[in-house]
C-alpha cells in the first residue's frame, strides 16, 4: 500500500533539516493535488498537476525553457499562486506562445500566474502538465498522521548512498521514539530515482533484451551458414586465383568488399523493417511505460545495427581463405571445388544446433508468458464490465464548498444521467476498479481492544452512492446495500467485502457489528460519522491488478461521506461514445466550466491493466516466430547444400539398391540429428530460463510440462518440414545423372 512510501508533512520537514546530507530536498504530492480544472479561454479541461515544495526543480538541476521555476518562499501560504507549465501543455493549450509568462490561468476558479515553462525533456512525475508550489498550513506542517507526500532529494557532493541511508535510518528511529503514536513502524528507505522510475519494468525489458540477443545470434548463425556454403562452393575459384599468383591480401580485399556490400544491403533492409514495424509494436505498449515517447529508431540504434551486420558478414566472408594452404590448394584444384571439408561440415552442423536451441528458448519464453497472461485474464473481476461507461469529475472547493454543495451536484447529475435514453442505471464512487489506487483507512471493531495501527487494521475505503453495487454488477452476499435513507443525520452505515469479513470475522456474521474509523478519517473528514454499522457484505472485486489477491475493503454511502472528486458509472445499452457525449452535454448545462475527464469503458480499463504483460507476450511471440522461421531456413539450407554436394554418393547408394523411401528417411535423419541436439541443449537452457522468468509468471510453473511438450513438438515438426523438401528432391534423383556429375 501507499503507506510504505509516502511521508507526512511534519516528517518531511524534519528530514529537510539534515542540511549537510542533501544539496536539495523536496516533497511533492501525487494524490491530494493530482489535478485542477483549467478554465478560461478554450474549453475547460482537467490537467494533471504536481504540487511541490520550492526546491523541487533544484533537485533535478533542470533549468526552464522560459521564465523561471519556484522562488524561495513561494511554497508558503499566500505566496503559492504561481504555476510552471509543461512543454506539452504550453504547446497544446497556448500554441507555444512565448508571451504566456505572467499570464493568469484559472485553476479550480483561482487565478495563478505563469512564471515558467519547462523543456520537452522534463516529465517528472510522469504525465504532469503543470507544477504548483506545495504550501503547508501550520496545522498541516505539524501533521504526522496523514501521509500524502513523496520525497526526492539530491545528495550533497561526496555523500554516498550508504552513508545517506545510515543517517536517515537514524533519523527515522529518532522520530519513531519521539512520536510513537504516528511513527511506530515507519522507517526511511532511500532509492535511486532511476530505480524508482524504471525498476518495475526492468525484468520484462531484460527478458526482451535477451530475446533480441537470441534472435540476433540465430540470424548470425544463418548468415554464417550461408557464407560457409558459398565459401565452400568458391574453393576452386580461390585456389585458381591463388595458383595464378593472387596474393592473400588481394583475396582478403575482394572478400571483404563483397561482405561489406552484403552487410550494408542486409542492414539497411533491416532498419527499414524496424521503422515500419516499430510503430505497430508500440501500439501494444501501456501508457504508463517509462519514457515510452522516447522509444524509436535513433542514430545510436541504427549505428549498432549496421556495425553488427557488417561485423557478422565480414567475419564469415573470410571463410574461403581459412586453411587455404598449398596442400589444400592442390586438393581444391583436383576436387573442382567440392571438397567442403569435414571441419566446415561440423561447423555448419553446430550452427544448426545453436539455431534450434535459441529458437526453443524464445518459444518457451513466449509460451510461458502467454499461458501466464491467459491465467491472469481468466481471473474473476467481481463485477460485470460489459456495458459500463465511466468518467471522472472533480468539483473545485472554491465553487462547491463542503460536502453538501458537492452532494447536491452529484444528486442532480445522477438524476440527469438516469433519465438519458439507453441508460439502465447510474451511480458515483470515490474509487473505481482499475482506474485509481484505493486509499487505505484505519479502523477498529467496536468492543474489541484497539490494535496498533498497521496493515492488520486498515482497509480500502471508498464512498459510493445508492445503486452502485447494482450498477456495477457486484453481488450482495449478506444484508443489504445502501438506500436513499442513509443520510448524514441517520446512523452511519458501512458495507464490507468478503475478504474483510474473512479477515476480521472468520466464521462469524459481521452484520450488526460496528466499526470505529480512526485518525486518518478524523483528519481528512472532520465532522462526519466516525462510527458505522455493518449492514451488508458484497462480493470481492479486483482492485488494481487481476493477478493480485483482493484486499479487505469497506464501502460507505456518499450521502454520509461526500467527496468532491468522484467517478460517474453508467450502465447503458447505447454506444459508449454517444453516451459520453450526452453526459458531456448534461454536465455543461449544469456547469459550463466543469470538465469531465478519463471517460472510458470499464472493458477498456481492464484491457489497459494487462497492457504491459500483453506487450511482453506480443514481442516475445514475434521474436519466437522469427526465430522459428530462421531456424527452419537454416536447417533447410544446410540439408539442401549437403545433399547437393553428396549427389554422387546418393546416386551410388541408389545404384546399389537403396530405395527412394530409404533415401528419404536417410536424409530426414541427417537433418533431424542436429535439430534433436539443439532441442536437448535448448531444453536444459530453457529450464534455467524458466526459473528466471518466475517473477513474471502467474499460476504457471517455470517448468510447465504442457509448454515444453508443445514447443518441442512444434520445433521438431517445423524441423522435419524443413528437411522434407530437400529430402523429397534428393529421393527423386536419377542415379545415372548423379553418377555422371563431376
Amino acid at each position: 500500500g501507499w503507506q510504505w512510501y509516502t511521508v507526512s508533512p511534519a516528517n518531511f520537514l524534519d528530514w529537510s533539516r539534515e542540511g549537510d546530507l542533501f544539496e536539495a530536498i523536496s516533497a511533492y504530492s501525487l494524490y491530494s493535488d493530482t489535478g485542477y480544472n483549467l478554465s478560461g479561454g478554450a474549453e475547460p479541461e482537467r490537467v494533471v498537476s504536481t504540487a511541490a515544495t520550492a526546491a523541487f526543480f533544484d533537485v533535478f538541476r533542470v533549468p526552464p525553457l522560459l521564465g523561471r521555476t519556484f522562488a524561495p518562499g513561494e511554497d508558503q501560504p499566500g505566496n503559492d499562486q504561481v504555476v510552471v507549465l509543461s512543454y506539452g501543455l504550453w504547446q497544446r493549450r497556448f500554441g507555444g506562445d512565448p508571451k504566456v509568462l505572467d499570464r493568469s490561468l484559472y485553476l479550480d476558479g483561482v487565478a495563478h500566474r505563469v512564471v515558467g515553462v519547462m523543456g520537452p525533456d522534463f516529465r517528472y512525475p510522469a504525465e504532469t502538465e503543470l507544477w504548483l508550489p506545495l504550501a503547508f498550513s501550520p496545522l498541516e506542517a505539524a501533521n504526522r498522521t496523514v501521509r500524502p507526500l513523496f520525497v526526492v532529494a539530491r545528495l550533497a557532493d561526496g555523500v554516498e548512498m550508504d552513508r545517506a541511508q545510515a543517517r536517515m535510518t537514524a533519523v527515522g528511529k529518532r522520530l519513531e521514539e519521539a512520536y510513537p503514536a504516528s511513527n511506530s513502524g515507519f522507517g526511511v528507505v532511500i532509492h535511486s530515482l532511476h530505480e524508482r522510475v524504471v525498476g518495475g519494468v526492468r525484468p520484462a525489458m531484460l527478458i526482451l533484451l535477451g530475446a533480441v540477443s537470441c534472435l540476433l545470434l540465430i540470424a548470425a548463425a544463418n548468415v554464417a551458414n550461408l557464407l560457409l556454403a558459398r565459401a565452400a562452393s568458391r574453393g576452386e575459384e580461390m585456389a585458381i586465383r591463388q595458383a595464378l599468383g593472387a596474393g592473400r591480401r588481394h583475396l582478403v580485399r575482394q572478400l571483404l568488399t563483397e561482405g561489406l556490400v552484403l552487410a550494408l544491403l542486409g542492414g539497411t533492409f533491416g532498419l527499414f523493417l524496424a521503422m515500419v514495424g516499430g510503430g505497430a509494436l508500440l501500439s501494444f505498449a501501456p501508457r504508463g511505460l517509462p519514457r515510452l515517447g522516447e522509444i524509436g529508431l535513433g542514430g545510436g540504434t541504427a549505428l549498432i545495427t549496421l556495425v553488427v551486420s557488417i561485423a557478422t558478414a565480414l567475419l564469415f566472408s573470410l571463410a574461403p581463405l581459412l586453411g587455404l594452404s598449398q596442400a589444400r590448394l592442390a586438393a581444391g584444384l583436383r576436387s573442382g571445388g567440392r571438397s567442403g571439408g569435414e571441419g566446415r561440415g561440423r561447423l555448419r552442423q553446430a550452427l544448426v544446433v545453436s539455431q534450434v536451441a535459441f529458437a526453443l528458448l524464445l518459444l518457451v519464453a513466449a509460451g510461458l508468458t502467454a499461458r501466464s497472461l491467459l491465467a491472469v485474464q481468466r481471473q474473476e473481476v467481481g463485477f460485470e464490465p460489459q456495458g459500463l461507461l465511466t468518467l471522472q469529475l472533480a468539483l473545485p472547493q472554491t465553487k462547491y464548498p463542503g460536502a453538501d454543495a458537492q452532494g447536491l451536484f452529484f444528486d442532480d447529475l445522477l438524476a440527469r444521467a438516469s433519465a438519458l435514453p439507453g441508460v439502465r442505471s447510474a451511480a458515483v464512487t470515490s474509487w473505481l476498479p482499475f482506474a485509481s489506487v484505493p486509499m487505505d483507512w484505519d479502523f477498529f471493531v467496536k468492543g474489541r481492544p484497539p490494535e496498533v495501527l498497521d496493515d492488520a487494521v486498515t482497509a480500502g475505503f471508498r464512498a459510493v452512492s445508492p445503486g452502485y453495487f447494482e450498477t456495477m454488477g457486484i453481488p450482495v452476499r449478506r444484508g443489504r446495500s445502501f438506500e436513499a435513507t442513509d443520510q448524514k443525520d441517520s446512523v452511519g452505515v458501512v458495507v464490507i467485502n468478503e475478504a474483510m469479513a474473512r479477515r476480521f470475522w472468520a466464521g462469524q456474521d459481521p452484520i450488526g457489528e460496528h466499526l470505529i474509523l480512526g485518525d486518518l478519517v478524523k483528519g481528512m473528514l472532520p465532522g462526519l460519522p466516525l462510527e458505522a454499522e455493518v449492514v451488508g457484505v458484497v462480493g470481492d472485486v479486483k482492485q488494481t491488478a487481476l493477478e493480485l489477491p483482493v484486499a479487505p475493503a469497506m464501502y460507505v454511502p456518499s450521502t454520509q461521506y461526500g467527496f468532491g472528486t468522484m467517478f460517474l458509472v453508467v450502465r447503458g445499452s447505447v454506444a459508449p461514445q454517444a453516451l459520453a457525449e450526452s453526459l458531456r452535454r448534461e454536465i455543461a448545462k449544469m456547469d459550463p466550466a466543469q470538465p469531465i475527464f478519463d471517460a472510458r469503458t470499464q472493458e477498456e480499463r481492464l484491457t489497459a491493466s494487462v497492457a504491459q504483460p500483453r506487450l511482453t507476450v506480443v514481442l516475445l511471440a514475434a521474436f519466437a516466430l522469427l526465430a522459428l522461421v530462421l531456424a527452419a531456413v537454416g536447417i533447410y539450407g544446410v540439408i539442401a547444400y549437403t545433399m547437393n554436394r553428396r549427389q554422387r554418393e546418393i546416386g551410388l547408394r541408389m545404384a546399389l539398391g537403396a530405395s527412394r523411401h530409404r533415401i528419404l528417411g536417410w536424409v530426414l535423419v541427417k537433418g533431424l540429428i542436429p535439430a534433436l541436439g539443439g532441442l536437448g541443449i535448448g531444453l536444459l537452457a530453457a529450464l534455467a530460463l524458466g526459473w528466471g522468468l518466475r517473477s513474471l509468471l502467474f499460476e504457471v510453473s517455470p517448468a510447465d510440462p504442457l509448454t515444453y511438450l508443445g514447443v518441442g513438438v512444434l520445433l521438431m515438426a517445423v524441423s522435419a518440414l524443413a528437411c522434407l523438401i530437400p529430402a523429397l528432391r534428393t529421393s527423386r534423383l536419377d542415379p545415372q545423372k548423379a553418377l555422371r556429375q563431376d
